[in-house]
């Protein structure tokens, strides 16, 4: 698999974003293990298992980035005559691990996304979420693109917003506004193939969100 391939079906990011969407993405890894830092605090103080949850949900996020980080920046190190070297040599190797990378990913991403839905969605019948939950799994695993894999993601998005809006009697709280932002965070990014400069505007958004949710959790824990 070479690079232009790999921006094809991986990343769609424009040659010259290549690296710098990376170093956005280390930032949300800091963010959101920072995130689940003080949620597992809040839960150790409160034994509120919500926060355990949450705890469980931003650290599988923060893994899945930095497998990501680490695919992004094997293609990007590696020069094309690299690359043709070592396919000529090791080219199923190095699909089998791009590809294990990847999988790995998407798979905590989603994993990640659906423990923030259950705690959006606890009326929901258990077997009707398990057996939802085990579909969207098998979709991670058989959606070779990563443009298919993003609309799967705002798919999820979208119903843990349309909950906490419409079916939550609290009111709105920050988790509910942060999941609205990365609707339309990923619905930006899943834009990238029609409108290269989605990729931009997407990744300097999800940086945005993180960095909000983070600063009131910060201000929520000193208080």
């Amino acid at each position: 698999m070479n690079l232009d391939t790999y921006i094809t079906f991986y990343n769609h990011s424009p040659k010259w974003f290549l690296g710098i969407d990376s170093f956005i993405e280390a930032f949300i890894v800091i963010i959101a293990l920072i995130i689940a830092i003080y949620s597992y605090k809040v839960f150790k103080f409160s034994q509120n298992k919500n926060y355990f949850y949450l705890t469980l949900s931003f650290l599988l996020i923060s893994i899945s980035y930095l497998f990501k980080i680490f695919t992004d920046i094997a293609y990007i190190s590696i020069g094309r005559e690299i690359q043709l070297l070592l396919s000529i040599f090791l080219n199923e190797s190095l699909i089998a691990i791009s590809s294990i990378t990847i999988i790995i990913h998407k798979l905590l991403l989603v994993i990640g996304l659906l423990i923030a839905l259950y705690l959006t969605c606890k009326k929901l019948n258990p077997i009707f979420f398990i057996i939802m939950s085990f579909f969207v799994i098998l979709l991670t695993f058989i959606l070779y693109s990563y443009q298919l894999f993003l609309l799967l993601i705002f798919i999820i998005n979208l119903i843990i917003v349309l909950n906490l809006t419409f079916f939550n009697k609290k009111p709105k709280s920050i988790l509910s506004i942060f999941f609205m932002y990365l609707t339309i965070t990923y619905f930006t990014l899943f834009l990238t193939p029609f409108i290269p400069v989605c990729y931009i505007l997407g990744h300097i958004a999800l940086l945005v969100s993180y960095l909000i949710l983070l600063f009131t959790f910060i201000k929520i824990f000193r208080k």
